[in-house]
């Protein structure tokens, strides 16, 4: 791996599991969340810590997809914000944040096998390339992340 690359994956690596300047991880905010608590929504037209959970595995998959595609798939709204499911249960809520670690984990894993011109290829459709899209994606995870580290605050108080 590349000097650049290492980077990268670091920096995916920090923001999803640990040990990020900022402070805690995404994997640090979401311990302790149960299914009533993710599917809650405690500020009126915010989203909930399930759907931002959806929201951030969404996205990094697509992100995966444009890289080993080179297409630009649209996100769609439904793409974007994947439903909950019906049945708001502890397995179900498990299964998403296993689906959304597992996104993550894939992206950086992909992303750190890459070939190292693939960071400096244009992004279909876009006027970054690869690299700038996969610094982003750790800017989104983060943003999320912080969201959720304030839903979970609101749900204890």
């Amino acid at each position: 791996m590349t000097k650049r690359q290492k980077f990268v994956v670091d920096q995916l690596k920090r923001a999803h599991k640990g040990e990020a300047w900022h402070g805690d991880s995404l994997t640090q905010i979401l311990k302790g969340i149960s299914a009533t608590q993710a599917a809650a929504k405690p500020f009126h037209g915010a989203h909930s810590i399930w759907e931002l959970v959806n929201h951030i595995e969404a996205w990094n998959r697509l992100i995966e997809k444009r890289i080993r595609t080179r297409t630009l798939e649209k996100m769609s709204a439904r793409l974007d914000w994947p439903p909950l499911p019906k049945a708001k249960t502890a397995s179900a809520w498990k299964q998403s944040l296993a689906k959304m670690h597992r996104s993550i984990h894939s992206l950086y894993v992909y992303a750190g096998k890459m070939n190292d011109e693939i960071y400096d290829r244009r992004v279909t459709g876009k006027n970054y390339n690869v690299e700038f899209m996969l610094h982003g994606v750790v800017q989104h995870n983060l943003y999320h992340a912080g969201q959720i580290a304030l839903l979970k605050k609101a749900l204890k108080s």
